[in-house]
This record gives structure tokens, C-alpha cells and sequence, in this order.
């Protein structure tokens, strides 16, 4: 994981308008797993504006992500203001300019090229087990992607696996989608663990190409990986207008979204209308408490059979029922 040596590689990938397409990159390993959080010097770029209140200068997200605090744009005043604020609180607007370049990712290529120099990436993540176990995977920093955590994946994997007879592998020829992908942190440990194929489904195209194909190469995932860089809704509603899209049902389905940007309900609606799962699938449902009343007893014909609380984080599993009630809840004592 560490050294200079270049990688390249290419994983399959569908645009969000259904085209196929391989990306290819060299990849110089080295990556600065330090936060930059220190550097004082840091230029607050392009996502603040100051209001020109007397006392108690209030610092707000700019609704133009590509315009900023430069030159000489900054008045001594408003110079005054941003030194006077704690360092705690610029970590905190850091975090918010991370939200505004996303947004910017929207706009024109020249805020989109401006948005990406600025997002950096570290390497805190594992695959936790099988033929890619130990490999670090790339993350952005900040909190505008949040990877699901080691303990609470290593739960979920094991909670998946208890239920299918202790096997140390996935079954063979089992397929994984992976809405809302991210990293690959999920669907990347699933093909470790002896999954065939996975689907990856991811929004943001820096993401996708600086993190997650990147993350493919280092598992040397890269032939049993499928990309496609459009909203998690889209490529559901595609599933539904296609019959046998993304290859039919899935064996097993992640739905981990950033919880307050999604319409779970509406996510619910399309994954029981696109034909992506079966009678047999394991559908994984990531969310927060105070979005509870909206996770349903049932998803695909598929009772919940588990609602577990990992920290603040709360999974709600979909499976054909059985009897291992008891053995789940010995994984789940271990994990909490």
C-alpha cells in the first residue's frame, strides 16, 4: 500500500445515460494519510461570504461555490473576522466548503476543475477479510462521503454470513449491488469475500474516479467490477422501465445514502418495482433514528428480520426468515 509504484487499471463503467466505458489512469501511490487541518496558510477558498454585520461577524455558505473570499475582494474588516475565528470553527466551515464543491461539481467544467484541486483523499479504510483482506482503500476527507465504519461492516458481513451457515465465503456466483457505492467500501469487501460480480452505483464523478476505481485496482477487483456514475434513482428507474437490466436480481443489495439527501420511501418504491431482487436476496438498509417510521416491515417481498443499532448507526436486514435468531444475536452481542 505504501511506496511510490504506479498502478494502472480499468473497471467497467456506465454512464449515467447508459453508455459503457473504461477508465483508465496511472495511480502513484504515497497518498498523505495526515490531515491538512494545521496548515494555517490554508486559502479559504470559494465557498464564504461575510455579512457586513458590525459586531459578531457571521460566516455563511455561499450560494456560488466558484466565488470567493480573493484579492481584492476582501476588505480589512472582513480579513479582521476570519482571523478572529477559532480554529475549531474553520475545521468546521472547512467541512462545509467540502459540501459546497460537491454542489460545484454541478456547475461549469471551470468550477468543477477548481472544486476537485481542492478535495483530497486519505486511506483509513480495510478490507476487513477474504483475498483482498488488509488492502487500504482511498477516502475523501471530510464528512461530504461517509464511508460505513470497520466495526459496523465487520458486523454486517458477519451477521450475512452467520445466516448463511457459517460459510467463510459468499456463495459462489453471487452478485452484490451496491447503491449509493461511495468507496466500493461495501461492495469491495463482498467480491473479497468470494462474491462474483458487483455493481457499484455512484453519483459524484471525482469519487468515482479518485477513489473508488482507484480502490478496484488496488483489490484487483477490476474484472468483476461495474461501475455506473448516476443517482441510485436513476439507475433504479431504468430497472424498471428494462426488464434484465445490470444483468437481473441481485443476490444481495446495500442501501447505504446519505441519509437526508434520499427519499427512502421513494428508494424503497423503485427497488420493488425494478425486479433487482428475488426471493432469496439479503437486502441491507442503512439509516438514521429519526427516519425509523419510514423503514418498512417488509422491502421486495423480503420480511425485516433484523433492526440492529451499531454507535448511531442502524441497519434494518431484509432475508427470507429462518430460524437463527439466536445465532445472530450472539454476532450482534459482539459488536455493540
Amino acid at each position: 500500500e505504501s511506496g511510490g509504484a504506479a498502478r494502472g487499471g480499468a473497471a467497467t463503467i456506465v454512464t449515467g445515460d447508459g453508455g459503457r466505458a473504461e477508465l483508465n489512469q496511472t495511480e502513484t501511490e504515497d497518498e498523505d494519510d495526515e490531515d491538512s487541518e494545521d496548515d494555517e496558510e490554508e486559502d479559504l477558498d470559494a465557498a464564504w461570504t461575510v455579512s457586513d454585520v458590525p459586531e459578531g461577524y457571521e460566516i455563511k455558505k455561499s450560494a456560488q461555490a466558484t466565488k470567493g473570499l480573493r484579492g481584492g475582494l476582501i476588505s480589512r474588516g472582513v480579513q479582521r473576522a476570519l482571523d478572529s475565528i477559532p480554529e475549531t470553527s474553520m475545521r468546521k466551515l472547512r467541512l462545509l466548503e467540502e459540501e459546497a464543491d460537491v454542489a460545484a461539481l454541478g456547475t461549469t467544467s471551470q468550477a468543477r476543475k477548481k472544486a476537485e484541486e481542492r478535495r483530497k483523499t486519505h486511506r483509513r479504510l480495510r478490507i476487513i477479510a477474504g483475498s483482498a483482506g488488509g488492502k487500504r482503500l482511498l477516502s475523501p476527507q471530510g464528512d461530504v462521503v461517509r464511508p460505513m465504519m470497520e466495526m459496523v461492516k465487520a458486523a454486517v458481513f458477519s451477521m450475512i454470513q452467520a445466516r448463511l451457515g457459517g460459510a467463510p465465503q459468499l456463495p459462489e456466483g453471487s452478485r452484490w449491488l451496491d447503491l449509493f457505492a461511495g468507496t466500493g467500501n461495501i461492495g469491495l469487501e463482498a467480491l473479497s469475500r468470494g462474491c462474483a460480480a458487483a455493481h457499484f452505483i455512484e453519483l459524484d464523478p471525482w469519487v468515482a474516479k479518485t477513489c473508488l476505481q482507484r480502490n478496484i485496482d488496488t483489490c484487483n477487483m477490476k474484472d468483476s467490477a461495474t461501475m455506473h456514475i448516476t443517482k441510485a434513482e436513476t439507475f433504479l428507474q431504468r430497472a424498471v422501465k428494462t426488464p434484465g437490466f445490470a444483468g437481473g436480481a441481485f443476490d444481495f443489495i446495500s442501501v447505504c445514502p446519505p441519509y437526508l439527501l434520499v427519499s427512502y420511501p421513494e428508494l424503497f418504491g423503485l427497488l420493488e418495482q425494478g425486479g433487482l431482487a428475488k426471493p432469496t436476496s439479503i437486502i441491507l438498509v442503512e439509516y438514521p433514528k429519526r427516519l425509523a417510521h419510514q423503514i418498512p416491515d417488509t422491502l421486495c417481498g423480503l420480511p425485516k428480520i433484523r433492526d440492529r443499532k451499531y454507535g448511531r448507526t442502524f441497519l434494518a436486514l431484509y432475508a427470507p426468515n429462518d430460524e437463527d435468531e439466536e445465532e445472530d444475536d450472539e454476532v450482534y452481542q459482539r459488536y455493540v
